[in-house]
């Protein structure tokens, strides 16, 4: 098995979910040449850490003869999808079958694509990771567990420091600092900005020092933000470049998020962390590793004074 091609559509939960199954087939094939398609700016965080060797961004027009309604596609893609050995995807409703069977029937190569069944009610990261080593029973050598894979490798190593440029409005990172990013993709999944920023002051009352993170999403806060303002000893970081986040979230004593992307990214990071979730979302979406998650029916119901009780457990 010489090359793989990899497809994981979404944003970058959807990335991060998919993370263990995508370490399971570079643990099993650990010769291969690992080619993901998926958004540019999440692929990329991938290939820094060595999880991925190159990445095809999704919006490349390449793509687009699959998803439209055409009966074919061009030459030179079905040649290009046949260089490869092997093809794998992890989709997330049955309405993407059909990219699936375009994709499959323009090459040879073995493929399969695994999507998700809600109905499972296991979370869509085991249930990802399961199927795929189901997949490739056949050609394990050693049992590999989702704990083994979950996990980004640290980008300390991949030059995280030295090589990036820092914006000069963003501050030299702190130990033991606490990271909280405060948005999501939908604004109703998330806790109230009032309630973290109340949960900062009480941080800041406790001699704790941290970042308030925000992205793209969150763009609708930040003018209260910036009215608001933040204690001395926390820093806001707008929009910072993914590679950076996880360097920071590598090192944070502590995490505060909603059901999003970069709570995801925490917990790939192995980040000790709080993740605030509505209870109907929870079962699926629900990160790995050492983020707590606490639901509720309204995610705005949950009590700073309870969130803040659970932080200094994690922090003792």
């Amino acid at each position: 098995m010489k090359s793989i091609l990899l497809f994981r559509l979404g944003g970058l939960g959807d990335l991060l979910v998919a993370l263990p199954s995508v370490q399971l087939v570079k643990r099993r094939f650990p010769g291969s040449s690992l080619s993901l398609v998926c958004r540019a700016e999440y692929g990329r965080l991938l290939e820094e850490a060595g999880v991925v060797d190159a990445v095809f961004p999704l919006d490349d027009s390449r793509w687009l003869p699959l998803f439209d309604d055409g009966p074919d596609a061009p030459g030179d893609l079905k040649k290009w999808l046949s260089g490869f050995d092997l093809i794998l995807g992890w989709l997330q409703t049955e309405t993407s079958r059909a990219f699936e069977q375009k994709i499959l029937a323009l090459t040879a190569a073995s493929g399969r694509f695994i999507v998700y069944e809600p109905q499972s009610g296991i979370p869509v990261s085991r249930y990802f990771f399961d199927r795929t080593s189901a997949l490739i029973a056949g050609w394990l050598q050693a049992n590999v567990q989702f704990e083994n894979c979950h996990r980004l490798l640290s980008l300390k190593t991949k030059g995280w420091d030295q090589s990036l440029p820092r914006k000069p409005e963003t501050p030299a990172r702190q130990k033991k600092s606490a990271v909280i990013h405060p948005g999501s993709g939908n604004e109703n999944k998330c806790w109230p900005l009032e309630n973290f920023l109340a949960l900062i002051e009480s941080l800041h009352q406790k001699g704790i020092e941290g970042y308030l993170v925000t992205g793209e999403a969150e763009a609708r806060m930040e003018k209260k933000i910036l009215d608001l303002g933040l204690p001395q000893g926390w820093s806001w970081l707008r929009r910072p470049p993914l590679i950076e986040l996880a360097g920071l979230l590598e090192e944070a004593a502590v995490y505060i998020g909603n059901d999003s992307g970069v709570t995801h990214l925490a917990a790939a990071c192995g980040t000790r962390g709080l993740a605030l979730f509505r209870n109907d979302l929870e079962a699926a979406w629900a990160p790995f590793g050492r983020i707590h998650v606490l639901s509720a029916e309204d995610v705005a119901a949950i009590p700073v004074d309870f969130v803040l009780g659970k932080i200094g457990l994690i922090m003792l």
